[in-house]
């Protein structure tokens, strides 16, 4: 990894650092009821989207047809999302997506306790603190019906089984995140990538099924929001956001417990994660997949959602703010070597 790992983690340090310095209030752009954890428009439609299958309709002429009726785009195809979670929701209802988020939960809270036994007393408070308070903001009456939720909840299980070894697990968990929303294929195409820079060839096959797989679900998406759609459906707007890593912040402010601090504080929490991430891989080398990742699609928030796809940032989280919990561990060894330079200097 060498060079290249140690130019990676400055510029993925670099990206964060510029969010603190260009932190400024951000104007707000979306509604109290909002800024609550989901966009109401999009709560509503997802809703009605079930109501209408129980009714009788399939999902595909339930969601185009409300689509249309509320100006909502239908074109490019994506803009329909897939119809996982609205079959998940139909099966089981309110109450039993809310338990299944907890389920997620606190999964991901044992799989992360139980990843190092080395950490401290402190880090693994941390941990649990972070996912309680992070895991508690993203599961309410109107975060569960969003698709991003899910696909944030499954990615930071996926992580920690990923960092724990389970490799194949996390691939799942990775597909079933994928199955909720595109994002995840970056995930994915990231373990991929380091797989096969690694040389592991089933592992760097068992991605490539993956993404495969995931074409041939979009296909059939595709085709099924094709075959209901009219000559007059509106398309959606560019995705030109260019907000910058302001935007990253404002998102991560508005869908978590730093809502609750003030801005400039929020964005040095955000760096402070990152640097977290980046400490963690100087001491296991597959943490490069959760930096990758986390700087990777912050980048993708801060140059194309718009103000009002600020529930994108959803889908790193609660995973990303984990970070803050292995600064304590970062600073206890960065005294440890500066005590060791003084007492042996070369």
């Amino acid at each position: 990894m060498g060079k290249f790992a140690k130019w990676l983690l400055a510029l993925c340090l670099l990206m964060a650092g510029a969010g603190v310095h260009a932190a400024s209030p951000v104007p707000a752009t979306v509604t109290p009821a909002e800024t609550a954890g989901a966009p109401t428009r999009d709560v509503v439609l997802y809703r009605d989207i079930v109501s209408r299958m129980e009714q009788g309709e399939s999902y595909y002429q339930a969601a185009t047809s409300l689509h249309r009726a509320r100006d909502y785009p239908l074109s490019p195809f994506y803009t329909v999302r897939p119809p996982t979670l609205a079959l998940i929701t139909s099966a089981i209802g309110p109450g039993g997506l809310t338990m299944l988020a907890w389920l997620l939960v606190v999964a991901s809270l044992l799989v992360w306790l139980r990843r190092d036994p080395a950490a401290n007393l402190l880090e693994k408070v941390l941990l649990a603190g972070i996912l309680a308070l992070s895991g508690a903001s993203m599961i309410g009456p109107a975060q569960i019906t969003m698709h991003e939720t899910w696909a944030g909840l499954c990615l930071t299980l996926a992580l920690g089984l990923y960092l724990s070894g389970y490799w194949w697990w996390a691939l799942a968990l990775g597909m079933a995140a994928l199955a909720f929303r595109e994002f995840a294929l970056m995930f994915l195409g990231l373990m991929g990538l380091l797989a096969l820079l690694s040389r592991n060839w089933l592992r760097a096959l068992g991605a490539a099924g993956a993404g495969a797989a995931f074409a041939l679900a979009m296909a059939l998406h595709w085709k099924a929001v094709s075959a209901w759609r009219l000559p007059g459906d509106l398309p959606s707007p560019p995705w030109q956001g260019m907000r910058g890593p302001n935007g990253v912040i404002a998102d991560m402010s508005t869908l978590s417990f730093l809502q609750f601090v003030p801005q400039w504080l929020a964005a040095l929490m955000v760096f402070l994660s990152f640097a977290g991430w980046a400490y963690l891989v100087r001491t296991n080398r597959d943490a490069l997949l959760p930096l990758l990742w986390f700087a990777g699609f912050s980048m993708v928030i801060g140059l194309f959602a718009r103000e009002n796809n600020f529930y994108w940032v959803m889908v790193m989280l609660p995973g990303f703010l984990l970070g803050l919990a292995f600064l304590p561990r970062a600073i206890t060894q960065n005294r440890r070597n500066a005590s060791n330079r003084l007492t042996n200097p070369e």
